[in-house]
């Protein structure tokens, strides 16, 4: 599935504003790794939305995290309670790229049919999906990943762990996420991609 490039950017845009936020400093070493209520208090200043975010208990396959609005502005996030430390922030902080990212016309009240929809993006890669919400679930994704572990540091990562200096597991402590975060985002292609889309922010 191929990701609008125009909603892509028009969402690192936002996740630009976050990254420079006062509060976090995203470029700045010393506020790495991210303080979660940090973001939290940054994204709803932002947006203009009381955001509270719970753990709780459910059985799922496919949902980690799950997002309710209010048209009060008023935004409940629940994370499963069973994931891991490091699965929780990255669940947390996809959601609150929903709330960051999200159009109106991104919104799906049927959870189940984007459930399904993303099990055939992920079945079918070369597939194309016109649904707004797919796109939404994947850009949110993507932001999330922007925004835990920034651009910034890791042309100078990939640098390390190819000269082994370090390893995909040991950044992901330092960073506090999931592994696959982080060899997702040093993948050379999507390094590549990126570093274009942020140039082209500058």
């Amino acid at each position: 599935m191929h990701i609008k490039s125009e909603k892509l950017q028009s969402a690192l845009a936002r996740v630009k504003v976050v990254k420079q936020h006062e509060k976090l400093q995203c470029a700045n070493p010393a506020f790495m790794p991210l303080d979660m209520y940090d973001l939290i208090a940054v994204i709803g200043e932002i947006t203009n939305t009381y955001i509270t975010v719970v753990e709780v208990d459910y059985e799922a396959s496919f949902v980690n995290g799950m997002i309710e609005r209010y048209e009060d502005g008023t935004v409940y996030i629940r994370v499963r309670r069973e994931l891991s430390d490091d699965q929780k922030n990255f669940t947390t902080v996809k959601e609150l790229c929903h709330v960051l990212i999200d159009e109106k016309t991104d919104f799906s009240p049927t959870g189940t049919e984007t459930i399904e929809l993303l099990i055939d993006a992920v079945n079918n890669p070369d597939k194309e999906f016109e649904e707004n919400h797919l796109h939404s679930e994947k850009i949110a994704e993507i932001a999330a990943r922007e925004i835990l572990y920034p651009h910034e540091y890791r042309a100078k990562d990939m640098q390390s762990v190819a000269s082994g200096h370090t390893t995909y597991k040991s950044l992901a402590i330092h960073y506090d996420v999931p592994e696959i975060v982080v060899s997702v985002a040093l993948r050379p292609r999507y390094h590549d991609i990126m570093t274009s889309f942020w140039d082209s922010l500058e």
